[in-house]
């Protein structure tokens, strides 16, 4: 088997996904490799973990998961040579999403230090670069892919609402099998669809293109002006 990589972008979906992936290689016998716990329990800085790590976990043959940046990854051999799946979301409602996330945690949000941290707008959020940094990730996402024949990216907006043909998807990429009565256990666990908009909930909201139900203008304007090669590649329509 082919090790395989499960990069998703913050607010994304990503979590999403990486407990889906979790469950389909516990149905099947394993144990897929969650990054981010054996860096903690390795006590891997940030800079050194991901070279180090994975050439401390051995073999081919692997499902790695848990990864949200390609920082690191594009040097480790049996990177280059794994299937990637990437996830990827239209960076407006990843914008609206995270702007939510802040403003839920507050000063216990690890990007707040101040009271004056916590954002009084969207606008004010995206315009004075918040953001950036994921935005900044789906560009490097989206240029790696395009020079990558071994990888597969999924969008958000195609698979929210397919839970079933996605989860799917994922089993032939993992090479794992579930039964019928597996994946309508699976599909209906993850399968979690508020009724309205809660801000205060993890799962705040689902529907694509939430973000025409905020006020937020210039904020549109400044991710549609300044990361334009995001809709290009990724096939997003600007509003």
């Amino acid at each position: 088997m082919t090790s395989v990589f499960a990069v998703g972008v913050h607010k994304s979906g990503s979590t999403l996904m990486h407990n889906v992936i979790y469950d389909l290689c516990k149905l099947n016998g394993f144990e897929p490799i969650d990054i981010r716990r054996q860096a903690f329990k390795q006590q891997c800085s940030t800079p050194d973990w991901p070279a180090s790590l994975i050439e401390f976990m051995g073999a081919q043959g692997q499902v790695y998961y848990g990864f949200r940046k390609l920082t690191g990854l594009t040097n480790i051999p049996k990177f280059s040579k794994a299937i990637k799946i990437f996830l990827v979301r239209d960076p407006r409602d990843v914008a609206v999403s995270f702007y939510f996330n802040v403003v839920k945690d507050g000063l216990s949000h690890p990007s707040v230090r101040f009271q004056a941290d916590i954002p009084k707008s969207i606008d004010d959020f995206v315009i004075s670069g918040r953001v950036d940094s994921i935005f900044d990730e789906l560009l490097t996402y989206s240029e790696f892919i395009a020079n990558d024949t071994n990888s597969i990216c999924f969008k958000y907006e195609d698979i929210i609402f397919k839970k079933r043909e996605w989860f799917a998807g994922l089993c032939k990429i993992l090479d794992v099998t579930v039964s019928d009565s597996e994946m309508d256990t699976l599909v209906k666990f993850h399968d979690r669809i508020p009724e309205k908009e809660n801000p205060t909930a993890h799962i705040r909201a689902v529907k694509p293109g939430n973000y025409k139900q905020h006020p937020g203008q210039k904020s549109i304007d400044y991710i549609q002006q300044k990361y334009d090669p995001i809709f290009e590649y990724f096939n997003y329509c600007k509003s």
